[in-house]
């Protein structure tokens, strides 16, 4: 079973208490996210996203990129909304890191684990980011980025990226038009449901 060593070396400290590179990428990838229940694609096309700028090669990954691999992985069909059903953002990674992404621009994962939360901030630090699982806390209708709400949104979750830590919280891709947002670790230990470590080259 892969561990977050296999994938960073046995480093065992941070070199810094704020890391993150979130601040360079002027654009994310909406992904259609604002259409279809597809946040677990999203979440890795904004990764995509963060890692070209870091490269030299900046991209936004298109709407289409994240269509694609929704139907490959899930069946998803734009023409038919009982296929937007969603998927499972750790079955979308083992699918990227098995198969490839469906359209072959980007190389496939050379490995990728789950991490536990105290390993997020040494994910960020050496892969640049986290993809993860969180619940949507509502405050009325509306999501809140704080610790106090009182009900969660229905359904599963919702997918997001993580692109900085330090050691009151975390800075997190949520919706591509929010742009990064802050939540504390309160937060993320209330409502973060999973993450991961994906290491990619480009």
């Amino acid at each position: 079973m892969t561990i977050l060593a296999d994938l960073i070396g046995y480093k065992i400290s941070s070199k810094s208490d704020t890391v993150g590179n979130y601040a360079i990428v002027q654009e994310w990838s909406m992904a259609g996210n604002d259409k279809y229940s597809d946040c677990a694609f999203a979440c890795l096309c904004n990764e995509l996203d963060l890692k070209s700028v870091i490269a030299g090669q900046p991209f936004v990954v298109g709407e289409a990129e994240a269509e694609y691999f929704y139907n490959l992985e899930a069946g998803f069909k734009a023409a038919d909304p009982n296929t937007d059903k969603g998927a499972v953002l750790e079955q979308v990674i083992w699918y990227w890191a098995t198969n490839g992404w469906p359209s072959d621009f980007v190389e496939k994962p050379s490995g990728w684990c789950s991490i536990s939360a105290e390993e997020i901030h040494l994910t960020v630090e050496y892969l640049d980011a986290a993809p993860a699982w969180c619940q949507l806390p509502l405050q009325g209708n509306d999501i809140i980025f704080d610790d106090t709400a009182l009900k969660l949104a229905p359904g599963d979750g919702h997918a997001v990226l993580i692109v900085g830590s330090d050691p009151t919280g975390y800075t997190i891709v949520f919706y591509a038009d929010l742009g990064p947002t802050r939540v504390s670790k309160a937060w993320w230990d209330k409502f973060g449901r999973g993450q991961f470590a994906v290491k990619i080259t480009l």
